[in-house]
């Protein structure tokens, strides 16, 4: 009787933290949904399709950042399980802005943004929540931005064919016009503080600006002897950068010793759109991990880093049938992070990644 007895109480208990789990998640909104090894948190906030993302802690909890441009918003995601997570709109004063893309400053616990369909950047205090946006002195519009080692806010201006500076201790802007004309400074990536690079789709160049010099070097994004092509995302590693190439899908690593330019490495998939690039370093290793948005897709490259030689790849599927992977970061642990647009969700992407298929072994006669 007392065994009987025991395995009831064991069973309500079971019941109630059931229960208990189920409340929690329908509490910060819609329950997340685990496919393989991605899992999708549904943003409950109006409007709330994410355009770009940053990972301000791994965790646990896990604190995500990413701008929601038609909510007019930024958003927060906190993770601690699959179960219990929130989200935390932060909706900027100033009306229709489209807060676009977003750096973390972890030494002055902000976040900066640029405000797309305004002539402003800002920032949020992250201890507080509260938000402080900046006019832009030659009313150029904001795209991509990014934060130097040294604490200097760079930011790209496509349509007025900038790249600018913002030095948040003198609350001055200093705008490099782009020695192409429509070059259209688009993504943007800092590793050191001696080189800004940024993409310039208008030219079909990636471009590096030297800040000691103060002066643009320009490189065709193509193969020697063939006609350059626009890139769609930079990623800096020290001062090696790598290049995403959506129209002949491939990422590209800068040789700036040979005749080429870079060295390209083929995607598995056909016709990804390759849309968002980052890179990770884990021992011995190189990852590339990037999106696609053609195919709903999010996938990861892995290279050995003395010789660049290929020795894996991973891609996974998405969990909702309209996903559109746009943004993808990766935080301490590994776990990356994706916007999906489409589905107006922030994704976790963990380790393993994926499985391994191994084929037989066919022997011939």
């Amino acid at each position: 009787m007392n065994t009987i007895r025991r395995l009831f109480i064991a069973a309500i208990i079971l019941l109630c933290l059931s229960i208990t789990t189920w409340i929690l998640a329908e509490e910060n909104g819609l329950p997340s949904q685990t496919v393989g090894f991605v899992t999708e948190f549904p943003i409950s906030t109006a409007n709330g399709a994410p355009q770009n993302v940053a990972v301000q802690t791994a965790g646990p909890p896990v604190r995500i950042w990413f701008t929601m441009p038609a909510a007019n918003a930024l958003g927060r995601l906190v993770v601690t399980d699959a179960s219990n997570f929130t989200f935390n709109p932060y909706v900027l004063s100033t009306p229709n802005s489209q807060p676009y893309d977003l750096a973390y400053d972890a030494v002055n616990g902000r976040i900066w943004f640029t405000e797309r369909a305004r002539a402003y950047i800002g920032y949020i205090i992250i201890a507080n929540g509260n938000i402080v946006e900046i006019p832009i002195p030659n009313g150029g519009l904001p795209h991509s931005i990014a934060r130097a080692p040294n604490g200097l806010i760079w930011f790209t201006q496509p349509e007025a064919n900038n790249l600018v500076r913002f030095d948040p201790n003198t609350s001055t802007f200093t705008a490099y016009a782009y020695t192409s004309a429509n070059g259209a400074p688009t993504k943007i990536s800092i590793a050191n503080n001696d080189s800004v690079w940024f993409t310039a789709p208008g030219t079909n160049h990636m471009a590096e600006f030297k800040t000691a010099t103060q002066q643009f070097v320009k490189i065709p994004v193509a193969d020697f002897g063939s006609s350059p092509v626009p890139p769609s995302d930079v990623f800096a590693q020290g001062n090696i950068p790598w290049i995403a190439n959506p129209t002949q899908n491939r990422i590209g690593r800068f040789l700036p010793e040979t005749l080429a330019f870079f060295r390209w490495f083929e995607l598995p998939a056909a016709d990804t759109g390759i849309n968002s690039l980052f890179l990770t370093q884990p021992s011995g290793l190189i990852r590339l991990w990037y999106t696609e948005p053609n195919n709903g897709r999010v996938g990861q490259m892995t290279l050995e880093s003395t010789n660049l030689d290929v020795v894996g790849n991973a891609l996974h599927g998405l969990p909702s049938s309209n996903s559109l992977p746009v943004d993808i970061v990766v935080d301490s642990t590994g776990t990356a992070w994706i916007a999906d647009q489409g589905a107006a969700s922030i994704v976790s992407w963990s380790a393993p990644y994926n499985i391994p298929v191994y084929l037989p072994l066919v022997q011939k006669p």
